[in-house]
């Protein structure tokens, strides 16, 4: 990666970088890099356009095509990790492909908004050590709560202690709980290879070894598994999920069509212990701003979608499963 450092103006000329936009007219523009700010292609940053405040991906070194003096400069850059080389050359090439402007290649990748934003620390609460003059056995209650010492969050405290939250803002406000703000990832539970494993067939295992071995490879190569309906196909590249698993890798599991997400779900969830992670037009925003933070996190762990899931942020994908690939809906 290369990286634009700032130094004072006197030393260096002014410098650009080109900015890819998910609005139209999608299209990069080139943006001044102000000192004192450090960007890198893949970068989030905020920038000024038509009078409005816009989210858009560095692209790569400016045009040169424009007087600096009509240039405008970057906002900020978030304090997020860039979109992976990989992501941005499938960008470039859906774009070119598909004779589509690049940025609206982009929107697609950025289709979590809220997942770009800031997430809201959560708000945890201790025992400062003091007591009002007035013990109530409500109050009495939230300090038994507290007795262990372990930070709790409001709705712990106000269930354990069976009290309202008026009774815990009283405290807080009279100083007699202390108040901390974490940042907390999303609760990720990973998927356990060894959950149960089926018995295999001769002809399964013998495809499933060649598919473990391939993905402990970690090489590019296309495999493709073929059989009659019924002759246990699921069952053989869940294998190779296992495997990618314990090697601690990202797998994407691509479906033709939403109806059939739910049904893989539960076959996943009954080999792997735990449900994978879902993406589609039609989950919620809460999950789809998890999920998305998720595969840009590299959490380890399985995300199963249609083909939007191809634009997901992944940073530490080892493994991509197209399952009924010969369906038309992938075209």
């Amino acid at each position: 990666m290369v990286e634009m450092t700032a130094s004072p103006p006197e030393q260096e000329p002014d410098r650009t970088v080109s900015v890819l936009l998910p609005v139209p007219p999608s299209r990069p523009y080139d943006y001044l890099v102000p000192p004192g700010l450090s960007v890198s292609p893949g970068d989030f940053v905020d920038v000024p356009l038509a009078g409005r405040r816009e989210l858009g991906v560095v692209w790569g070194p400016g045009s040169g095509g424009f007087p600096l003096s009509k240039l405008k400069s970057i906002i900020n850059r978030r304090a997020l990790n860039g979109l992976s080389v990989g992501l941005r050359n499938l960008v470039d090439w859906v774009g070119e492909y598909y004779a589509v402007p690049s940025g609206m290649a982009l929107r697609m990748a950025l289709s979590a908004p809220a997942a770009l934003r800031e997430p809201k620390p959560t708000k945890f609460y201790k025992d400062a050590g003091s007591r009002p003059a007035r013990l109530t056995p409500q109050r009495a209650r939230v300090f038994r709560t507290l007795s262990d010492g372990a930070p709790r969050v409001l709705s712990d405290i106000l269930l354990d202690a069976q009290v309202g939250s008026g009774v815990v803002k009283y405290l807080e406000v009279g100083g007699h709980l202390h108040v901390s703000y974490v940042h907390c990832p999303p609760k990720a539970e990973v998927p356990d290879p060894e959950h149960f494993a089926p018995k295999l067939s001769a002809a399964q295992e013998s495809a499933a070894n060649s598919l473990r071995r391939q993905v402990e490879a970690s090489k590019f190569k296309v495999t493709v598994l073929d059989g009659v309906t019924g002759a246990g196909k699921t069952e053989v590249y869940f294998e190779a999920i296992g495997t990618a698993l314990r090697l601690g890798y990202q797998i994407l599991i691509l479906v033709p069509e939403i109806a059939l997400t739910e049904d893989w779900i539960r076959r996943f969830e009954a080999r792997f212990g735990v449900r994978p992670w879902a993406w589609h037009s039609e989950i919620g925003s809460a999950s789809r701003r998890e999920n998305w933070r998720r595969a840009h996190s590299s959490t380890v762990g399985v995300f199963v979608g249609t083909r939007s899931a191809l634009f997901l942020p992944f940073h530490n994908l080892g493994l991509i499963v197209v399952d009924e690939e010969h369906d038309p809906s992938y075209k």
